[in-house]
């Protein structure tokens, strides 16, 4: 398990070269407590019942990834759909997120069910 998180956070830096920079790159496992999908296509942003990183009582935002329209929009909706499960059934998700610095908002760069 601690080899593919390994691996996982230097994808990660590969993907995101300045995530570094970004002051802060956590793991969080939590359960979601509530869902902001107004903004879709382009994110969905989402809250945890818990954070011991620094972007706690932040919202969490998946930010549409894809070559074109038609795969961002899709990126936005399976997250969309993995979070409204995963609210419904009331288990946790597993995520990499980022600090932006603006004390509200944090940007998620992986995303999965434990």
């Amino acid at each position: 398990m601690k080899r593919i998180l390994a691996i996982a956070a230097l994808f990660l830096y590969a993907a995101y070269p300045n995530i570094g920079k970004a002051d802060d790159i956590f793991f969080q496992n939590a359960k979601v407590t509530r869902i902001e999908p107004s903004y879709m296509p382009d994110f969905v942003q989402f809250l945890i019942d818990k954070s011991t990183s620094p972007c706690a009582g932040t919202w969490f935002v998946w930010n549409a990834k894809g070559s074109d329209s038609v795969g961002k929009s899709t990126s936005v909706m399976s997250v969309y759909s993995l979070l409204l499960t995963a609210y419904s059934t009331n288990t946790t998700v597993s995520f990499w997120a980022n600090s932006v610095g603006d004390g509200v908002h944090c940007n998620v760069t992986l995303i999965s069910a434990p």
